[in-house]
């Protein structure tokens, strides 16, 4: 093998994948080949001597030494980045969690009507202590494994993401449009009250109604008749999810959804078709998913104008 068809070899593998830049030449006459790799936390420069011929010795040795050494530098590098974004979403949420002023209660305490101001705090609370669950599961998995055991999980993992994602969705569209999001919201979360699994003890139907009428919600003629399916079909996400679907601001973010949706569905080819990509490129959707999480959850709270949200971003590291 010759350096040109070394070069070509190095092409062909996973470095183009990894967005691994390298050179190769050879220096006269003592015929020494230089590669110049370069990754994010791993710089070398590999020589040795080209025979009589113009052949790199023992090349494909050299080149599959190469490739996996890069590989698992880079997969560490970026595991590493990965786990920290883990980590400061988990850390923020418990944050809010723990010095928030709690505006979720039992239907039987809320009083009166429910306010713009008050459905936004419970709003709010709701989405980030959802997020503090998620990724303090996400969290345990990454800080307890290798980025080959991690993505051993990924079925799981790919599941959760999917709940975060339709949040954030829901949290950039909130703060676009709040007078439409904000009437979903409020029927979400009286359908929290309302929808008691079969088999466990159901909610009186005077906390029903309290909680309806605190929350104002539009299918207090259903409730009061235990229509359930009319009330599951009053705040079905299926149509809200095609709006979310067409919002601009949100449309580069709509794929990770339509993905991720794919996993909570009974079917093994999805997750099959998502087994095949390399490490770096799962790690690099993740990654990509975390970013949207942060900003939505920061977004929301710089637009309610939270006491809170300026330790809250600064824990999540943004500016």
């Amino acid at each position: 093998m010759n350096k040109e068809e070394f070069s070509k070899a190095l092409k062909n593998t996973l470095f183009a994948k990894l967005n691994i830049t390298f050179k190769i030449k050879t220096v006269k006459p003592e015929q020494i080949v230089l590669l110049k790799i370069s990754t994010p936390n791993y710089s070398q420069v590999v020589d040795w001597y080209v025979d009589g011929n113009g052949n790199i010795p023992d090349a494909e040795d050299r080149l599959s030494d190469i490739i996996t050494t890069v590989s698992d530098l880079l997969y560490q590098s970026e595991y590493s980045k990965l786990k920290r974004e883990i980590r400061e979403i988990a850390a923020a949420c418990a944050y809010y969690a723990q010095n928030c002023k709690i505006g979720i209660t039992h239907p039987n305490d809320y009083s009166g009507k429910c306010t713009k101001e008050e459905l936004a705090i419970i709003g709010c609370q709701l989405f980030i202590l959802r997020a503090h669950e998620h990724f303090k599961t996400l969290s345990t998995l990454s800080d307890t494994h290798s980025h080959e055991d991690f993505y051993r999980f990924e079925f799981s993992i790919n599941v959760i993401l999917r709940s975060c994602i339709l949040d954030s969705l829901l949290m950039s569209a909130w703060v676009k449009d709040k007078s439409r999001v904000s009437k979903f919201i409020r029927d979400l979360i009286v359908s929290s009250y309302l929808m008691t699994p079969s088999g466990l003890s159901a909610v009186r139907d005077k906390e029903i109604m309290n909680g309806a009428n605190y929350f104002n919600v539009g299918c207090k003629k259903d409730i009061n008749n235990n229509r359930k399916k009319k009330i599951l079909n009053h705040v079905s996400t299926n149509g809200f999810i095609e709006y979310l679907k067409g919002s601009n601001h949100i449309k580069s973010f709509r794929g990770l959804y339509d993905m991720y949706s794919k996993f909570d569905h009974f079917s093994p080819i999805p997750y099959l078709h998502f087994l095949e990509r390399p490490v770096i490129e799962k790690i690099s959707i993740h990654r990509d998913s975390f970013h949207f999480v942060k900003h939505a959850l920061s977004q929301m709270l710089i637009k309610r104008r939270d006491p809170l949200m300026n330790t809250f971003c600064d824990i999540l590291g943004l500016p």
